[in-house]
């Protein structure tokens, strides 16, 4: 069996990816199948335009069991609103449970946000929603500190995972950029890997220095797909707000099974309709 690990700080959109995978690898065509699946990622109120809580404590005690091929997986939800991983990114030392999830993975995705406005949160209620952790720096230094961040957490993995410029190890990292609907309706003119190297420049240098580039990936997503912006609104559309919502999480519903897209870095502007497409790269390179 192989072990994945799901990473990500808070507010970089992990729920509503992880809960589409969900819905989508439950459909009759699906490559992916599901052989075990926390229960948070099976309600059913995506069906009414809803997608999931965010990420509580208890899911680190879930098993998501899948079977690609003749491979049999299992992913490690990611902690508690991604406060944890901002947690032992400043920390000297981490706990023993982290250094035995770290030890025992056999590849990591790690999800990052694409978009520095508000993300969209559609879980219900959201009126009852406890705010993420935030940092408190804005603009340059904002930057620079998650910069750190990234590279600090990445450095005490490499520590534990015994991996160097001269013991680079083929162990596959999957990096997902989240919110990619946004970058296409900016009309911003970029690739996933470009767009990483812009926000985290220190850390991607890190990354593309330090690791087997035959075991790393770069896609952007988009998980809730074209209507997404428009499923959760606050005072962001004041003129009839709830019709606004309701009109968009018709839309979403409509057509769920190919609502998500990704996109790679050879043409960032064509929208693939199929979300697994970056897990079945990672299914595919482990163990080879």
């Amino acid at each position: 069996m192989y072990n994945f690990l799901i990473l990500g700080e808070p507010a970089a959109g992990k729920s509503n990816f992880l809960r589409m995978l969900a819905y989508n690898w439950s459909l009759k065509n699906s490559s992916v199948i599901q052989t075990k699946t926390p229960s948070k990622l099976l309600s059913q109120d995506i069906l009414q335009g809803y997608v999931v809580d965010r990420t509580q404590e208890s899911y680190k005690n879930f098993e998501w069991c899948l079977k690609y091929q003749d491979k049999v997986i299992n992913i490690e939800l990611p902690e508690y609103n991604g406060e944890e991983f901002l947690a032992l990114a400043q920390s000297p030392e981490w706990s023993k449970e982290w250094v035995e999830r770290i030890e025992d993975c056999n590849g990591i995705i790690l999800v990052i946000s694409a978009d520095k406005d508000e993300v969209y949160d559609l879980a219900r209620p959201a009126e009852s929603q406890v705010e993420t952790q935030k940092n408190d720096k804005t603009g340059k230094d904002n930057l620079i500190n998650n910069d750190l961040n990234y590279i600090a957490f990445f450095q005490q993995l490499f520590c534990l995972k015994q991996i160097s410029r001269k013991t680079k190890k083929k162990i596959p990292l999957l990096i997902v950029m989240n919110f990619w609907d946004k970058v296409i309706k900016d009309k911003i003119d970029i690739n996933p890997e470009q767009k990483l190297k812009n926000e985290l420049p220190w850390f991607y240098e890190f990354i593309k220095t330090n690791w087997d580039t035959e075991y790393l990936k770069i896609f952007g997503i988009s998980p809730l797909g074209d209507h997404a912006e428009n499923l959760y609104v606050k005072s962001k559309y004041p003129d009839k707000p709830l019709k606004k919502v309701s009109d968009a999480k018709g839309k979403f519903v409509k057509s769920l099974p190919t609502q998500s897209w990704v996109v790679n870095n050879d043409n960032p502007q064509e929208k693939i309709r199929n979300l697994s497409l970056p897990f079945m790269w990672l299914f595919e390179k482990v163990g080879s």
